[in-house]
Order: C-alpha cells, then structure tokens, then sequence
C-alpha cells in the first residue's frame, strides 16, 4: 500500500520510512492521494511526508472499544463472599542458599518430598485424605 502511495506521489511528495500498511489501512488510495497533493500544493516540490504530517492529513483514527455488559441472575451469590479475606502466614521457614547446583537439586528433591508426603498423607478415604490435606493447610493461616 505504501509502495502504491509513493509511485502515485510521485514529483509531489517523498515518502518517509516511518509510515507503514497500517498507517493507511482502511483509507481510499484516491481520496488520500488527493489529500496530500492537497497539503502540499504550495510546498516545494517534492516534499516530505513525514508520519506526524499524514496524521494531520487523515486525522487520528479511533479505535472504538466494544462496551461489555455483565448481567448476573438476581439469585447470584458469590460462594467467595461467606468466606473472610484476612488470611497471614504465621510462620515461614527462609532457607538461604549461596546458588549452586547442588543448593537448587537439594531444594527441589525438599519441595518433592514435601509434596510426596502431603499426597499419600490422604490416602486411606477419600474424605479422611481432603480433611487432612486441608488441616495441614490450616496450618500456614491463622
């Protein structure tokens, strides 16, 4: 598009490197071509059209943002609202490390063993298991 634009200006206007496809995207090559020989009739021959001079010629484009409506049923109840927001961390165990490999390897194979003895902790029902997975939970809020 830009390519077509410049050999249709030619003798009128040199087309600057900073104008792209997108900068006249959605514009009549006919009308824009007229109204930049326009703005240039008493310019010296060729000018420069520069990005910040096609703006002024074709004015800003705007970018209509689609308006989204949330309709919620009158009967919604968010579960989340029953539920108290204020939750701490009572206690964190910081271990420092000096960065070496054999500090991530032994981080990584705690992190999995934790995990490992937090899965089979909840093995023997169903229930007993998410009861206890969310007491040891209970256990890192106050």
């Amino acid at each position: 598009m830009v390519t077509e634009l410049a050999g249709r200006l030619t003798g009128i206007a040199i087309i600057s490197s900073d104008i792209s496809d997108g900068d006249i995207e959605g514009q009549d090559n006919e009308a824009l071509v007229a109204k930049i020989t326009s703005h240039f009739e008493a310019a010296e021959k060729p000018a420069l059209l520069t990005k910040e001079i096609l703006i002024k010629i074709i004015g800003v484009k705007e970018e209509v943002q689609p308006k989204v409506e949330i309709i919620r049923s009158k009967d919604f109840k968010p579960l989340s609202k029953d539920v108290e927001s204020r939750y701490s961390i009572r206690s964190v165990d910081v271990e420092k490390t000096v960065g070496t490999v054999a500090d991530f390897t032994h981080y990584f194979n705690d992190r999995l063993q934790k995990l490992r003895e937090f899965i089979h902790s909840g093995q023997a029902s169903r229930l007993a298991g998410m009861m206890k997975s969310i007491d040891s939970l209970k256990q890192y809020t106050n």
